[in-house]
């Protein structure tokens, strides 16, 4: 019997609210509960994504506006992820205990957070998610001073939370407790790996390279960088940019806005919140082919912060692994998905964003490669299906392996 990887213990439970006195462990609760908080987002504005039907300029226009979005979220988590590592933490992503749930509650924000169709409701709820927590807010790259009362105080939105990670960290750095790890920068993700290119969107501005995201090296970048997380997804209506200010696009709350305030968009039917195992022996659609290649993404962003960074030999090399994933592989197969109709529940198929965990001794690549094969032989689809399905077949075969045994 082949022995399976076990899902990890849960670590750490989110932090509720502030510590009176910060200590570097509350500091990196704080960090991991920041990668978990954007890492939730990313299968919500995919699977919108995904549902949407490219007829018309609006639904193009609303295709890349989420595209846009998607690769900003990643950005903040990979920063989230790459202070955690600058300070000595590890980010967790992989496995049981870190993966996102759905439906469930979206941390600090109160709102459940739902796979469903980029239909008018659930793009109100995308700004609700965002939704600035003082709208009109000036931005600072002032650390926010604490309340004189500062006895637990409950987080009541994303934007709180980060402020607090923030006056933790100029607490902990005015008593001289905080250490940044200058040889940690090879494990930390880069722009480099995280190249955005989609052939729908071709006219986005397409980026080679993403300097938001970059290695952690100091205080003052770190407090950069929350501030950017800050603007992007509430935003602060910037008029300068000193310092501590980068300048941002439009906030992912105004993109939301606006797309709430469209028409109702054409998408697919599809089922809300699918799992694997709600279908199984109920449908012919093969849901794992899109649950492994979203659990390979994970494993990969995991490996860069576990190993010696994402170039390193032990990892396979593996920065070009997430533009691969998300493109050539996930999205190839969303396609297929989303145009199946299936028969017991009168709605299309979707994409399933569960945890599959990959067998301890095995290659994820080989899995995933034989899984589309037998897709592709086993079922009989139209030929633009077939033709995509050959497509992600193409995409794992340029992807890098890892080795799994550093991932406990």
């Amino acid at each position: 019997m082949s022995q399976v990887q076990k899902a990890p213990e849960v670590v750490q439970k989110a932090p509720k609210s502030c510590p009176t006195t910060w200590t570097l462990e509350e500091l990196h609760a704080h960090l991991q509960a920041a990668v978990s908080l954007e890492l939730c987002t990313i299968p919500l504005y995919l699977y919108a994504m995904y549902s949407i039907e490219l007829t018309g300029h609006r639904g193009k226009e609303a295709h890349c506006t989420l595209l846009e979005v998607v690769v900003q979220e990643m950005i903040h988590l990979g920063l989230a992820g790459n202070i955690l590592t600058a300070l000595g933490g590890r980010p967790r992503v992989y496995g049981e205990a870190f993966t996102p749930k759905y439906p469930s509650e979206l941390l600090y924000e109160g709102v459940l957070m739902t796979l469903a169709p980029a239909d008018k409701h659930q793009l109100k709820a995308f700004a609700e998610i965002e939704r600035p927590a003082e709208m009109g807010a000036a931005h600072s790259f002032d650390i926010p001073e604490p309340p004189n009362d500062r006895k637990a105080v409950q987080y009541l939105s994303i934007g709180e939370f980060y402020k607090a990670i923030m006056e933790g960290m100029n607490q902990l750095n005015n008593s001289g407790s905080l250490t940044f790890d200058k040889n940690s920068t090879g494990k930390q993700w880069t722009g480099k790996e995280l190249h955005h290119k989609n052939p729908e969107c071709t006219d986005a501005p397409t980026r080679s390279t993403i300097p938001e995201l970059a290695p952690i090296t100091d205080y003052e970048t770190a407090i950069r960088k929350l501030n950017l997380i800050i603007d992007e997804g509430e935003g602060r209506g910037l008029t300068d940019t000193g310092k501590g200010a980068e300048p941002t696009e439009s906030s992912h709350y105004d993109r939301f806005k606006k797309l709430s305030d469209y028409p109702e968009l054409n998408v697919y039917p599809l089922v809300s919140n699918p799992r694997t195992s709600l279908f199984k022996d109920l449908e012919d659609t093969k849901y794992s082919e899109h649950c492994y290649p979203y659990s390979y993404l994970l494993l990969t962003l995991e490996a860069g912060w576990t190993y010696e960074g994402p170039g390193d030999i032990n990892s396979g090399g593996i920065g070009p692994n997430l533009h691969n994933l998300m493109t050539e592989v996930m999205g190839p197969i969303a396609k297929v998905l989303v145009r199946q109709k299936l028969k017991n529940f009168q709605k299309n198929a979707a994409p399933p964003f569960n945890l599959y965990t990959f067998n301890l001794h095995s290659s994820p690549k080989a899995e995933i490669k034989a899984l589309i094969e037998e897709a592709i032989s086993r079922y009989s689809y139209p030929a633009e299906d077939k033709e995509q399905f050959e497509k992600a077949l193409k995409g794992v075969g340029d992807l890098h392996d890892i080795k799994l045994d550093g991932i406990q």
